[in-house]
């Protein structure tokens, strides 16, 4: 267990770059439509950052996938921090979402695919294996959205090219208030302009803060 709590040291800077890597999952609007309110639509949306842009190839984006649709898990994003750990959010591993439903639910082990830009790259030649998952110990303590964290581990090392590499991590030590006025990309697969599934990976770059208070 050493490894991963090592890992979990720099999750909080790292997230300030790379949140978006922790994007809801895309869905079918027309399903979406029939099963979700409005108002709960409005709800989920206000939770997640909206707009973007085609964004060129990310080398340590993963896609975490459960299924095409939201209904049955959905995909979303990941980073890729290691040659073996993906990194995630932890709600991207169940079917349903919330707290509630998350309840005594054991995570799914999803499919996990490398050096992709677009959903429709991802097939068996751009899968890698998983061995298992682990949430974050905190995760979803109080609210939905508590340490909402989870690590994958991958069956065998990735290898590294051009294409697919580990995102830079910030160094043990790494004082936060150094980045605080700087700029962070974002990355992810999430809703489009009208609520249809993101086939493209998008990005957006955002004014780092500390909301650590």
């Amino acid at each position: 267990m050493n490894i991963i709590n090592k890992m979990w040291f720099s999750l909080t800077v790292l997230l300030l770059t790379v949140w978006a890597c922790l994007a809801d999952v895309a869905h079918s609007e027309e399903r979406m439509k029939r099963s979700v309110s409005a108002s709960r639509l409005a709800s989920l949306r206000s939770k997640r950052m909206v707009g973007g842009t085609l964004a060129p190839h990310v080398p340590w984006q993963a896609m975490v996938y459960i299924s095409d649709s939201v209904l049955d898990g959905g995909y979303a994003g990941g980073a890729l921090i290691s040659d073996r750990w993906v990194l995630t959010a932890g709600r991207n591993l169940f079917v349903r979402k919330s707290r509630q439903d998350i309840h005594g639910k054991d995570p799914v082990i999803p499919k996990v695919y490398l050096g992709i830009s677009q959903r429709a790259e991802a097939d068996a030649s751009k899968e890698v294996a998983v061995e298992r998952v682990v949430l974050h110990p905190g995760f979803q303590n109080q609210s939905d959205w508590d340490n909402d964290l989870a690590l994958i581990q991958l069956k065998v090392p990735v290898v590294m090219s051009n294409k697919v590499t580990p995102i830079p991590l910030p160094e043990r030590g790494h004082d936060l208030a150094d980045t605080v006025g700087g700029s962070g990309v974002i990355t992810g697969w999430g809703w489009g302009i009208h609520l249809t599934p993101a086939a493209s990976l998008k990005h957006l770059v955002l004014p780092l803060a500390n909301h650590s208070d």
